[in-house]
């Protein structure tokens, strides 16, 4: 185990730095029990039943929105403006790279190295194929037609096995190449089942639930737009 996992991606801490963590909670912990009797109310019942009542329904609308949307904020290595490639390197005092399970594999063999080089791609994901919400794959089928008549090179890609490949696309009413990847990786990549990602040279410039299929405007992408977003691949390597 590398790291508690208690913040996520958000906030990494080693289990030195967690074991450290425990010990000044529980510290702070012993001491509010025996002061118990000391700690007064600043406000009211009242104004302390509106405060929770309002924090109760700003945290239901928080999910309620990621749920049917995407994060607020992206921890994650595949954040808009983050380059896959450069994710796929080994950071400076770690093991593996932050990206090191992703691909486009199809018969012809993993498709990615081959895309990341492309102008324009977009890659709509599906982490769980069965549970996927199927009423997605009209929408998803009218963007990603609009993406091929834009000169974009489009990937269905799931978790499927590679023998239902040929059949599936047909069933569903998607006549696009489908490749599949790991479920994990592409629930990692992005929080929709299904998801759309759009990549630029290798740098991820959009992320959508399926959702928001309809506010994707495909000939507005310029990847100079995103080039300061990339903060996430000036580590040292």
């Amino acid at each position: 185990v590398t790291d508690c996992g208690c913040f996520g991606d958000a906030l990494k801490l080693t289990t030195g730095e967690t074991f450290y963590k425990n010990v000044v909670f529980i510290g702070l912990i012993i001491i509010m029990i025996f002061g118990l009797r000391y700690i007064k109310p600043l406000f009211s019942n009242k104004f302390a039943s509106l405060t929770t009542f309002l924090s109760v329904g700003f945290s239901v609308a928080i999910i309620f929105y990621v749920l049917n949307h995407l994060p607020l904020i992206d921890f994650r290595p595949y954040a808009v403006g983050n380059s896959i490639e450069n994710g796929m390197k080994v950071i400076k005092g770690e093991d593996i790279p932050p990206i090191h399970d992703f691909m486009v594999e199809t018969a012809d063999g993993d498709q990615l190295p081959r895309l990341l080089k492309k102008d324009k791609v977009m890659l709509v994901m599906m982490y769980s194929f069965k549970k996927a919400e199927k009423e997605a794959f009209p929408k998803i089928a009218e963007v990603a037609k609009k993406a091929e008549e834009k000169g974009y090179e489009v990937y269905i890609l799931t978790d499927i096995p590679e023998e239902y490949m040929e059949k599936t696309p047909k069933e569903l009413g998607l006549p696009f190449k489908f490749a599949s990847c790991d479920g994990t990786a592409l629930k990692t990549a992005i929080r929709a089942n299904p998801g759309i990602m759009i990549i630029e040279k290798g740098v991820i410039t959009g992320k959508w639930n399926w959702k928001d299929a309809d506010k994707i405007e495909l000939q507005n992408y310029n990847r100079k737009e995103y080039v300061f977003l990339n903060w996430k691949d000036k580590r040292e390597l």
